[in-house]
Order: structure tokens, then sequence, then C-alpha cells
């Protein structure tokens, strides 16, 4: 009989940490599609309701990239990738900026001018 214990040859501890991670992951998925969901869909019904024609194939493409869009920020904003990252960081590249004149900005004043 001996008394030497035999210890396990890989590491659980890594195993484990890499599954917490994953769900953790999952959850943040689950909770900005459940965000995006919830909110696109009320958009859409107010889009429609405002009257615009929104049951035609092209209009529910671009709104599917406009969810997919907003998606993707949030993503972003909680540490998640998404597909579109690649292709909204090359759209929105800035090769130039100027400042503008204090005339030519806009203003954010909601109240009306007298």
């Amino acid at each position: 009989m001996s008394n030497i214990i035999k210890f396990p040859k890989g590491s659980s501890i890594k195993d484990e940490s890499s599954d917490f991670r994953r769900q953790v992951r999952k959850q943040k998925e689950h909770y900005v599609n459940n965000i995006v969901d919830h909110h696109s869909s009320n958009l859409l019904a107010n889009i429609g309701l405002s009257g615009f024609k929104i049951e035609n194939e092209q209009f529910m493409k671009d709104f599917a990239f406009t969810v997919e869009t907003i998606r993707s920020a949030l993503y972003r904003n909680m540490g998640l990738y998404h597909e579109f990252h690649t292709t909204l960081d090359e759209m929105t590249e800035c090769i130039d900026s100027i400042e503008l004149d204090e005339d030519e900005q806009m203003s954010l004043d909601l109240e009306p001018e007298d």
C-alpha cells in the first residue's frame, strides 16, 4: 500500500474559468439582443403608425441594417465582438475634419426663436 496521492494531470480551474467567461459572454449577448429586439420592434411599429410604408422588401432590408448597426454598437459597448465592427470602422474612418463657424453649426436649442 502506498501513501502517495495521485493528483489530476490537467487543471480544472482553467476549464472552469473559460466556461465562466463563455457564460458571461452569452448572457451579455442575450441581454443586448433582447434590448435591441424590444426597441426595434417598437420603433418599427411607430414608423408604420406614422404613415410610412414599412411592408416592402427594400424598407425591411434598410431597417434590418439599421437594427444590426445598433446591435453592433451595444455589443461593442459591452466588450463583445459583432461582425459589423470591421465594416462600420471602415465606413466611418475619418479622412479629414474641419471646424464649422458658429452660424454653420446645428443648434441643439429646442426653444423656438422669437
